[in-house]
């Protein structure tokens, strides 16, 4: 499973436009070196592009040419003061010109921030979502901000950024010389940056074809030269007929068809005759043009719909059967491309298949829900007029859950679920890995900055980098803690808890009566229960602070001491700019009578 986080750069938000341009795409969080280009102007409307479910489309949108600006000064910053940050200051000033010289051809006035694939892992509103990372980029530039502001690169702490932005790095030094992010050129995409280009031209109403430097490599001849729309082979015709020509001048395939369709993948569609069937890049015919109609309707060279006189069936790339030509209708994809649909021979019905044309049932395609794991796929109906209950099927059609309310949550191999107003966990094959038996189950959103195996040591070595959660149980007021990674499950400590959050690094808060302890998941020790509350530590280091009567105590792993007063005034100054994030105003008023305190 792979989800997608987009940076564009738009002309106008909601309203996608020929001159926006694809800025970045990468998985799962806005790379913490491309937030500082997303500074200005914060505001959430509806997405530009992934905009096709009316209530829950929104995205972020920022002032493109101060973000730039903002951007430009961190790497001038860290260029002037590059002793002791940068590892390779040649790979750093090449990747800098670079980024500088892309940013100055984009020419859109906003950002866009586009997380609708992230957003969708969760139940929440795409709203409450899009709210919540406006702040966390807000706190992360306000990092940036304040070096730039006193000129020194080592007010850059790496504590202070938000811990979703840190990567599971242990210094900002550790994720800028990272060689596979580039200095942050690597997270610019850059398909356009680094595909030669050319130049198809016409003379007395022919087309030919020209290099980047003005170099003819085809003269004008074709009566059509349909571009280069689906990489470097494109479509031309002459009198009537159509062959392929690459980007290098060369004729690939014949003018010898009656029409030619893009290349997908590895083929592409023509007609010969009234018939149609597939070309490879070779040339070579890999499908006979034998169908009255033939379309692809799952990823490159899988699986395509086909037309045999009046019917219609599956057929792979081989031309081999996977449904026989019995539909009187065309096939449908979903826009997932994970499952299929058509309509029933006389009837209104649609027979639903599986992403390998498994027969799912007779559903309605918008009620499907399609949920991708780490290594399968499983497809939840929702429950409708002729169905009670929402049902899980599995990828080969087999009823795993029914009768619940709703998927929470899910990770690689394991969904979180509601049923009967409880909570329960569920394997991806039907099996009970906590039967509905909770309250509550939150995912404490842990990132450990160490491998998961310092930890428990029965995870494989082939496991210990997939995702994994830790989650907080809650049962009779009781609360719990589990740790899950693909394969394995282990109780760090049983229900017997009033309270559990988690305070960063492997370091948790647990509560019992009124009173806080902190513990360490790594020696599996608490500290004493002694403690009014306990708040996390975010630019300073520290595992936490603790609230004890009218003090508050810095507690590091060196041992515990009165908390510095100019440090706590600018946490409590930062929470009341971020609308009490960090800390409810209760705490805020502790907090603040202890720095007044003589």
């Amino acid at each position: 499973m792979s989800h997608r986080i987009y940076i564009y750069n738009v002309a106008k938000p909601t309203q996608s436009q020929q001159t926006d341009v694809m800025v970045s795409e990468w998985g799962y969080d806005v790379p913490l070196l491309l937030q500082a280009l997303l500074v200005d102007g914060g505001f959430i409307d509806d997405n530009t592009y992934n905009n096709h479910v009316n209530f829950n489309n929104q995205g972020l949108y920022f002032n493109a040419k101060p973000c730039i600006d903002h951007i430009k000064k961190i790497y001038l910053l860290i260029e002037n003061q590059h002793h002791g940050l940068v590892d390779n200051l040649e790979t750093f000033l090449s990747a800098k010109e670079k980024l500088f010289a892309y940013l100055d051809k984009l020419e859109e006035v906003h950002f866009h921030l586009d997380a609708w694939d992230v957003f969708n892992m969760t139940n929440k509103s795409h709203e409450a979502q899009a709210k919540q990372l406006l702040l966390d980029i807000k706190q992360n530039n306000a990092v940036f901000t304040r070096a730039l502001e006193a000129d020194d690169v080592s007010l850059i702490d790496f504590n202070a950024f938000n811990k979703n932005a840190t990567l599971g790095f242990d210094s900002f030094k550790a994720l800028l010389n990272y060689p596979d992010y580039e200095y942050g050129w690597a997270h610019i995409w850059q398909k356009f940056e680094e595909e030669a280009d050319v130049e198809i031209f016409e003379i007395d109403g022919l087309w030919g074809l020209k290099s980047e430097e003005g170099n003819v490599l085809f003269e004008p001849f074709f009566d059509e030269f349909y571009g280069f729309e689906q990489g470097t082979t494109a479509v031309v015709s002459k009198a009537g007929k159509f062959g392929y020509i690459n980007k290098t001048g060369k004729i690939i395939i014949p003018l010898s068809y009656d029409d030619g369709f893009d290349f997908e993948g590895d083929c592409a569609i023509v007609k010969l005759d009234g018939k149609f069937g597939l070309v490879n890049l070779d040339g070579q015919i890999k499908m006979a043009p034998i169908y009255n109609d033939i379309y692809l309707i799952s990823a490159p060279n899988i699986f395509y719909c086909a037309k045999l006189e009046e019917k219609y069936g599956i057929i792979d790339v081989n031309s081999n059967s996977i449904l026989p030509f019995d539909f009187n209708n065309k096939f449908e994809a979903d826009e997932s491309g994970k499952f299929f649909y058509v309509r029933e021979n006389d009837s209104e019905n649609s027979l639903v298949y599986a992403h390998q044309f498994l027969l799912l049932g007779r559903y309605d395609p918008k009620l499907i829900n399609v949920i991708e794991m780490e290594e399968t796929i499983v497809y939840e109906v929702k429950k409708h007029q002729n169905a009670a209950a929402n049902l899980l099927i599995s990828d080969n059609a087999l009823v795993l859950i029914d009768g619940y309310q709703e998927i929470i949550e899910f990770y690689t191999d394991l969904l979180l679920i509601r049923k009967n107003n409880k909570f329960g966990l569920y394997k991806t094959d039907g099996k009970s890995a906590l039967g509905f038996e909770c309250y509550k189950i939150e995912d404490l959103n842990v990132l450990f900055d160490v491998p998961v195996n310092t930890f428990f040591k029965e995870i494989t070595e082939e496991n210990i980098y997939k995702p994994y959660c830790v989650l907080k149980l809650i049962v009779d007021y009781k609360n719990g803690l589990l740790f899950h990674i693909q394969g394995f499950n282990s109780v760090v400590f049983p229900l017997i808890y009033d309270d559990i959050k988690y305070i960063g690094d492997e370091f948790f808060g647990v509560k019992k009566g009124d009173k806080w302890a902190v513990f360490d998941i790594t020696s599996k020790a608490f500290s004493n229960f002694i403690y009014d509350e306990l708040i996390n530590v975010i630019s300073y280091s520290g595992i936490a602070y603790g609230l004890k009567e009218d003090m508050v105590y810095m507690i590091a792993k060196t041992g515990v001491e009165l908390a510095n007063k100019f440090h706590l005034q600018d946490y409590v100054d930062a929470n009341g700019d971020y609308d009490y994030y960090y800390f409810t105003t209760e705490i805020q008023e502790k907090i603040q009578f202890y720095i007044d305190s003589n």
